[in-house]
């Protein structure tokens, strides 16, 4: 929705106070606040965020490093994740949310970015929180993620009135006149 900002201005740049890494700051799934063994002062290496439902993969980052290559491994791994994906509602996220819960290598290298940063919603999604305005696009959000439209809502419709809201606000010069 904002495609002149850069992710660096936007956060990149200030990447430790544009996150929070303790789950104590926002924690919908009720997540264990402290395990041990943490050390916070490591690098973050994975950008993602929180919405009513937990971990939201539906926008992150992941910076290019042995953590990353050892989470993906494991994140992966058959032995954890094709043995419990079919019991499990959101397959990678609840994965990834089970090692988070019980794996201090892996949180401590995690920031959270407040959801509408990199993944706004529309009306619609996390209707639990209808009145929450820190989940729903205001403008100048820079993505709004179509999240749960098939589910009863109009996606066609959704995603034109937002095509029309985004050349509204960004008018190319050569249409001023």
């Amino acid at each position: 929705m904002e495609p002149q900002i850069s992710l660096e201005k936007h956060f990149l740049n200030d990447l430790e106070n544009a996150t929070y890494r303790s789950p104590e700051t926002f924690n919908p799934l009720g997540l264990p606040v402290d395990i041990p063994y943490l050390n916070y002062d490591n690098p973050i290496d994975m950008v993602i965020t929180q919405d009513c439902g937990g971990f939201n993969l539906g926008s992150f980052l992941m910076r290019r490093s042995s953590w990353s290559d050892m989470l993906l491994d494991i994140w992966w791994d058959p032995a954890m994740y094709e043995q419990m994906h079919m019991q499990w509602e959101h397959k990678e996220q609840d994965a990834l949310e089970t090692l988070y819960s019980s794996q201090p290598w892996i949180r401590e290298r995690i920031g959270f970015l407040p959801l509408r940063t990199i993944n706004s919603f529309p009306p619609g999604a996390c209707s639990d929180k209808a009145d929450d305005p820190q989940y729903f696009f205001q403008n100048n959000d820079f993505v709004v993620n179509m999240a749960g439209c098939e589910w009863g809502r109009d996606c066609w419709g959704e995603m034109e009135n937002y095509k029309a809201l985004s050349k509204k606000l960004h008018k190319r010069w050569w249409h001023l006149w």
